[in-house]
């Protein structure tokens, strides 16, 4: 076996709003993807999120939290905000956009920074040091 080099997932700490999250939960529960919709049931990583928020609400009275976030849950909120047809802009059409669009921006940084780090070669040190 050889080893070349490292690669990294890299993840970023977001802090959502009430109204952001809330409009990824509903976008994720009616999405038609099941890996979209999945991820707002019990055990899905935004049903994590509005837990930790409820969580920090409850027990810090405090209505923010920064929440770490990865490459592929980001990707997925994404997916989950496409703008379907049919969804007007009292629907919550603007906000899913605005939001989807954050979100790209942050994927971007994301992707950039991984491949940063991913393409540094790893030179083993000499006797260990």
């Amino acid at each position: 076996m050889e080893t070349n080099r490292f690669t990294y997932d890299v993840g970023i700490l977001v802090n959502f709003t009430d109204d952001e999250l809330e409009l990824l939960r509903r976008c994720c529960v009616a999405h038609y993807d099941g890996t979209v919709s999945d991820s707002a049931k019990q055990g899905g990583f935004l049903y994590g999120w509005l837990n930790m928020r409820s969580f920090a609400r409850s027990v810090r009275n405090s209505s923010t939290e920064d929440i770490a976030c990865s490459f592929r849950q980001l990707d997925t909120c994404a997916k989950a905000l496409e703008q379907p047809k049919g969804w007007r802009e009292e629907d919550g059409g603007k906000s899913r956009q605005n939001l989807r669009a954050a979100i790209m921006e942050v994927l971007g940084s994301l992707a950039e920074r991984t491949r940063l780090l991913s393409t540094t070669d790893i030179v083993p040190a000499e006797n260990g040091r």
